[in-house]
């Protein structure tokens, strides 16, 4: 989570008065202010869904694919005894 706050802390530290070197650096152009506002909010709501996403939905999946791979281990280990038969 912590990664995600930072990323989005230097998105927005770019997008809203990025220094002049980072502006050479990575050959940035001026932006109007609306599309600088619009970008500020696809940038906040990607960090909310990815943080939302970590803390809620990571765990549920993880638990459902180890639950499907020990289902699969189980099936495929099923055999049948066979006995000695003496004919």
């Amino acid at each position: 989570m912590g990664a995600v706050l930072v990323l989005c802390g230097f998105s927005t530290i770019l997008l809203l008065a990025p220094p002049q070197s980072m502006m050479v650096l990575l050959e940035l152009m001026p932006l109007p202010m609306g599309a600088k506002q619009t970008l500020a909010v696809v940038v906040v709501f990607n960090a909310l869904l990815c943080i939302g996403f970590e803390r809620y939905l990571a765990g549920r999946i993880a638990r459902w694919l180890r639950r499907a791979k020990t289902r699969s281990r189980t099936k495929s280990r099923a055999y049948k005894v066979v006995e000695n038969v003496e004919g």
